[in-house]
């Protein structure tokens, strides 16, 4: 399974005491950030100033981790380690258990997976501060194939900090209780991933089997259509079919004198795809009202209250371009004149990488920015440039920088400035400085003054 850094690695560290002659002045940074980029940015400018403070140094490296710049992550923690053996008053037991969540973190990452668990298993058995870990040693133990362990951590853990749980945690929590056969405590945490999980490839049928063995026909029967959804945004998807497989599976539950529940849930999908009036089943189950909402967007008939309940949605559908895209094809419908506030929304869509709706989005972008067509493919968001930036810093491959090169010779609009600031951010990176100092001897025009204007 995917791994990602549990958001809560970052999170906890607001509330870590201090505890060198500096506590005070670091606490009150911690306090009066209004964001994590704000926090982030103050953190390291007073850790360039104390570099023997130990607790700037660990928030540094669960920031680096929550972004995914792995590389930063070691270094920092690294530095904390040392500042620890140097000066282990500085080390709270709060601070010490954060110290082994994040080397567990790191080496999960790099799959090292043994040395993690070793790490984690520190962690765990730091009194009192250690029981949160417990979710990452699950995760460590599910990675090793140690299923029976991991489910007494994820057990044990979820008891105690319910409200902590991470969707990645849920996800590994949710595939070991269906392994084990509770299936009744696996949809529990499934409907509970729904809500606070994003979706991935496959998510659909594997709910499609929770819900079947809950004896819940027609919720299984929809969660397959999401999986065929999801996968249609990144590939070359068949309707004709898919609904052939619908049709397939109408005849079996005819001919299994199947509940009319369950025919109904399917000649009510099919109505998606087909020129049909199906009644809606009865049930509340997310993916039927979005299928019930898309037929409407379909027919071009949006009204503000259809508007509303499709925005309603999003936690469910976040990570379908789809979803976006439906949304943005509706809004002149719903708000027309300056849509400029909206540009959100197409920033969803290409955030959420390539897909089909990928470079349309970028061009209707770039059209509400004042770019041409040409030029709006060249657009670069704040974090793609950052995201462009930490992959050369991890490979060194200067090909990458040729995308933020063309990016900066688009004329004025607000994504360029906010690139600058991205890039200047980054410049204590001495590989990045010299490529850009290199790019301005040969840079010229527009491109030249913005390299130069960042470099100086």
């Amino acid at each position: 399974m995917k791994k990602k850094v549990p958001i809560l690695l970052f999170i906890l560290f607001l509330f870590i005491s201090c505890s060198s002659k500096n506590m005070k002045n670091y606490k009150l940074i911690k306090q009066s950030s209004s964001n994590i980029t704000d926090l982030y940015q103050d953190i390291y400018s007073f850790d360039l100033k104390n570099p023997d403070f130990y607790e700037s140094k660990l928030d540094l490296a669960r920031y680096y981790l929550l972004v995914g710049n792995y590389n930063e992550a070691l270094a920092f923690l690294l530095r904390a380690e040392a500042i620890a053996a140097k000066f282990p008053g500085q080390m709270t037991k709060e601070n010490e258990a954060a110290m082994y969540g994040c080397h567990a973190t790191l080496l999960l990452m790099n799959n090292q997976v043994e040395s993690a668990f070793e790490y984690v298993e520190k962690a765990c058995n730091v009194p009192k501060y250690g029981k949160i870990y417990g979710y990452l040693a699950g995760r460590v133990l599910t990675t090793l194939d140690r299923k029976q362990e991991a489910l007494v951590y994820f057990e044990k853990t979820y008891k105690e900090y319910p409200n902590l749980i991470t969707g990645e945690e849920i996800r590994s929590y949710m595939y070991l209780l269906a392994d084990s056969k509770n299936y009744k405590k696996a949809l529990e945490l499934l409907e509970l991933y729904f809500e606070k999980g994003a979706y991935f490839s496959g998510l659909g049928m594997f709910a499609s089997g929770i819900y079947e063995k809950n004896g819940l026909l027609g919720e299984s029967i929809f969660s397959a259509f999401l999986d065929y959804e999801y996968q249609s945004c990144f590939g070359n998807s068949d309707d004709k079919k898919f609904v052939q497989n619908l049709n397939d599976l109408r005849s079996k539950l005819v001919l299994a004198e199947n509940d009319k529940f369950a025919v109904n849930a399917v000649d009510y999908m099919l109505s998606l795809y087909i020129d049909a009036d199906v009644s809606k089943p009865d049930m509340d189950f997310f993916p039927v009202k979005y299928i019930e909402l898309k037929k409407i967007a379909k027919n071009k008939s949006w009204s503000n209250k259809e508007f509303n309940e499709y925005l309603a949605l999003e936690k469910y559908f976040k990570n379908f371009p789809c979803y976006y895209w439906n949304l943005w094809k509706m809004l002149p419908r719903i708000n027309s004149g300056d849509l400029s506030n909206w540009k959100s929304v197409l920033e969803k869509i290409i955030l959420l990488g390539k897909s089909e709706y990928y470079e349309p989005a970028k061009i209707s972008l770039g059209k509400l920015s004042g770019l041409n067509s040409a030029d709006s493919s060249k657009l670069l968001l704040p974090q793609e440039v950052q995201n462009l930036l930490w992959i050369y810093f991890s490979n060194g491959d200067e090909k990458l920088l040729d995308y933020v090169y063309d990016f900066l010779a688009l004329p004025d609009c607000d994504y360029i400035l906010q690139g600058y600031q991205i890039i200047k951010n980054n410049l204590n990176n001495n590989s990045l400085r010299q490529a850009f100092l290199n790019k301005s001897k040969t840079a010229n025009g527009r491109l030249k003054e913005r390299i130069d204007y960042i470099l100086n």
